[in-house]
């Protein structure tokens, strides 16, 4: 190891280090204000039948173009065209027909190697909008 190499890494770590203090400080204040909130009465209990359904892929079938067809852990099913999407850096790649069909499920939704991913809320309403047509 260099002694440059050694500098920047040390001046990476302590940038880190004060990242996170401010993050545990921060996260330490949001704590403190919610168990206030508690305190005074001004919460109140959700039971699991009130949490928001929160979407995950489950299953996806190239159906040619830009097309997918996915498959949500509620059972809802439906094709979902993604050209829509595939403007700017991130997703000029996916414009490769051969690229495109290298899809992956990762994090409940449809990735990419390159890092390109939409968010599963997002195809879960253009799937359920779909699925009506």
């Amino acid at each position: 190891m260099t002694i440059i190499h050694g500098v920047k890494e040390l001046a990476d770590e302590a940038k880190w280090d004060a990242l996170f203090a401010v993050s545990a400080d921060t996260l330490e204040k949001l704590a403190a204000e919610a168990f206030e909130e508690y305190r005074a009465g001004r919460t109140e209990e959700l039971g699991f039948d009130q949490l928001e359904f929160l979407p995950t892929v489950i299953r996806a079938e190239y159906l040619g173009d830009y097309r997918i067809r996915l498959a949500f852990n509620d059972g809802l099913k439906g094709a979902v065209d993604f050209s829509q999407w595939l403007d700017g850096p991130i997703f000029e790649p996916l414009r490769d027909p051969a690229y495109f069909q290298r899809f992956f499920l990762d994090g409940g939704t449809v990735a990419w190697p390159n890092g390109a991913d939409v968010a599963p809320e997002t195809l879960y309403e253009r799937a359920k909008s779909s699925e009506a047509a």
